[in-house]
């Protein structure tokens, strides 16, 4: 490529450095891909129940009273478990 300009000298050939010669490689296959989203907390399924905010309130205050005062969740299988106990 020429660049003629005038009162200019002519230089024939750009230097080499501006030229790019890199290899193009294939891209690798990735088999090891991880599975977005939360991960299993548990194997049991997950039962959804609609409580008013007073039986909630209830089943909170038994569980303060409870030597390790679980979480409501716990609370909740514990008193079912209790119930299912009794005859």
């Amino acid at each position: 490529m020429a660049r003629v300009r005038a009162g200019a000298e002519v230089r024939s050939f750009p230097s080499a450095c501006f030229y790019d010669n890199r290899k193009i490689m294939k891209k690798s296959i990735n088999d090891n891909r991880k599975i977005r989203g939360r991960p299993a907390t548990g194997t049991a399924p997950l039962v959804g129940v609609r409580m008013t905010e007073e039986f909630q309130d209830a089943i909170k205050a038994w569980a303060k009273k409870q030597s390790d005062s679980p979480s409501l969740a716990a609370a909740v299988r514990r008193l079912v478990e209790l119930g299912l106990k009794v005859k």
